[in-house]
């Protein structure tokens, strides 16, 4: 597979989970011979602790934020949000351990998956913990927005408010009732597929990928940068925890206000495509009972580099109690779903 079609692949997977299914790239179903149909994925044990060891803070607002961010990604993601709301907010960025040039967790055994996750929940569960950071908001990116409901669904009583920007629980690869198995196999794929690139063939890819998840070229450019400087293994077994991982069924868990805030790049899509996209993040989300989704059209994966103005405004919108709002492919703003007037 050439490194434009997979480029081309994993950004249908990080952006708008209803492409996978037409792209012609997409993986084929597991090989019958890889694990028999009725074999159950081994149990998620925990592997060593391993802490987050880097934390950028700034802010003297009132209110306290923890961001985290994506995939490969470190705390600088969040640098240009945290200078536009210093005011505002007291803000926590961590880096996951692993990016950032921080140490990894320590390897998974072999059919083992979601530890690296599992530990990046009590990592930053810690942060808080021994910081002392009081009723805060969780604000995740990409894979920082999934660890972000992760949280809300695990430790609730001790959090304000959660919000996901474009990170959820589970990848639409398929069927709504993809079992846990299939899921595996499909992740197992998608990494395998960068395993066996050269090092200058999966550089170049990732570069591409990033490249295409934000508008701004410079950006884009800083972000491939970024990317690429973390170990190709460390991203891979981050990946394989991501895409194997489904928590729908333990958003029920999560008794605090939710924001989710999908990006749909309509240019990139057809009509039907971005219904589909909006439809999926609909049902995804419908377990979590106090759940907002403002879609915010015509804009990239890294919303928050996209649409500043208007981030910012439906993150004070939604910790204020106000509609929230994302944005129309017209650059309008359109109003989330199920608003509520009460504020987190």
């Amino acid at each position: 597979m050439n490194i434009v079609k997979l480029s081309g692949l994993l950004w249908f997977l990080c952006i708008t989970e209803s492409l996978l299914a037409q792209a012609p790239t997409a993986p084929p179903a597991p090989p019958a011979t890889s694990q028999p149909a009725t074999t159950a994925p081994a149990p998620v044990t925990s592997v060593p602790f391993k802490p987050i060891t880097l934390v950028t803070t700034k802010g003297t607002g009132p209110i306290n934020l923890v961001l985290i961010p994506g995939l490969a990604c470190d705390a600088s993601v969040w640098d240009e949000f945290m200078t536009r709301n210093a005011d505002k907010y007291t803000m926590y960025a961590v880096t996951l351990p692993g990016f950032g040039g921080s140490d990894p967790p320590a390897k998974a055994p072999q059919g083992i998956y979601g530890t690296w996750l599992e530990n990046a929940v009590t990592a930053v569960h810690r942060v808080i913990q021994e910081k002392k950071i009081a009723n805060p908001v969780i604000m995740g990116h990409s894979m920082g927005g999934h660890l972000a409901l992760r949280l809300g669904s695990a430790y609730s009583k001790e959090l304000r408010a959660i919000i996901t920007v474009d990170g959820p629980p589970a990848f639409q690869f398929g069927p709504a009732n993809m079992d846990a198995i299939a899921r595996i196999g499909i992740a197992d794929q998608m990494t395998s597929m960068y395993q066996t690139l050269s090092y200058e063939q999966y550089t170049e890819s990732m570069r591409m990928l990033f490249n295409r998840m934000v508008n701004d070229q410079r950006r884009g450019l800083a972000l491939g940068d970024m990317v690429t400087k973390v170990p190709r293994e460390i991203t891979l077994q981050y990946m394989s925890d991501f895409f194997s991982a489904d928590i729908r069924a333990e958003l029920g868990q999560i008794t605090i206000p939710v924001l989710a805030m999908p990006a749909v790049p309509t240019r990139d899509l057809t009509p039907q495509m971005a219904e589909e996209s909006r439809n999926n993040w609909v049902t995804m989300m419908a377990g979590a009972a106090q759940a907002k989704i403002a879609v915010f059209e015509d804009t990239r994966h890294f919303i928050m580099d996209d649409r500043p103005a208007e981030f910012d405004a439906a993150v004070a919108d939604f910790l204020a109690g106000r509609e929230v709002k994302g944005v129309k492919a017209s650059g309008d703003a359109q109003p989330a779903p199920n608003p509520s007037q009460s504020a987190p």
